[in-house]
């Protein structure tokens, strides 16, 4: 789990530099994934 203080920065980055699959998304919890499994939540903090 990680924290951010900007989910739609946190998630744009994991999504676009990186690579993962948006599984969810909402302004307090994101889920991301890769292929494989799932990989990151974010929280803010």
């Amino acid at each position: 789990m990680l924290m951010a203080q900007d989910m739609d920065r946190a998630v744009a980055f994991y999504r676009d530099v990186i690579g993962l699959k948006v599984n969810s998304q909402s302004p307090m919890w994101s889920e991301l994934a890769h292929v494989e499994a799932t990989a990151i939540s974010t929280l803010p903090d």
